[in-house]
């Protein structure tokens, strides 16, 4: 395991905005297929940030559209100060800069309306299951566990998580470990 890992990217440091075809993802997702492009399947560990999609942002310039962990996230403490901190999150590790997104636009992480209307909520129309943005288990061996963000100062618009979370130290929450 490295020091920053995702289940897409590791770092984020220039403009990055990730936006996929609805109706392929709902299409894929409403008939029990996840689509590997828009979401982290796999298990994702590193030494101090991990997470399903963002090991660490660092730009504003970042917005993560229609994105899902079900992935279990573990940010494993490598050195002898546990109280250091590693970042552990369903979506983000740790959001460096405050308030990110694009311009105009609702928060970092964001579904689009359908997403919403046809998958996430969908349960209410005939779906067996609920989409959540994360369910995966998000473990932080030290402090900073967040069922969508590790840390960070951030706005959150619809998203969901259903995912177990657990920070060893302290800091662990359904939504954000640690809001700054």
């Amino acid at each position: 395991a490295g020091i920053e890992a995702g289940g897409l990217f590791g770092a984020v440091s220039g403009k990055t905005e990730t936006e996929y075809e609805v109706e392929t993802l709902a299409a894929l997702m409403l008939n029990g297929l996840n689509p590997s492009y828009s979401v982290n399947q796999g298990a994702v560990s590193a030494g101090k940030t991990a997470c399903g999609i963002a090991g660490v942002v660092l730009s504003s310039q970042v917005q993560l559209r229609d994105v899902f962990n079900s992935g279990d996230v573990i940010a494993e403490v490598k050195t002898a100060d546990v109280e250091a901190g590693n970042y552990a999150g369903g979506i983000i590790g740790y959001v460096m800069v405050k308030n990110p997104g694009v311009a105009g636009e609702d928060g970092i992480i964001r579904h689009s309306d359908e997403v919403i209307s046809r998958i996430v909520l969908g349960a209410d129309k005939g779906i067996q299951y609920p989409i959540y943005t994360n369910n995966g288990r998000i473990t932080a061996e030290g402090s900073y566990a967040g069922g969508i963000v590790g840390r960070g100062s951030v706005s959150l618009v619809d998203v969901f998580n259903a995912g177990a979370i657990q920070a060893e130290v302290e800091y662990a929450g359904g939504i954000v470990g640690e809001l700054t």
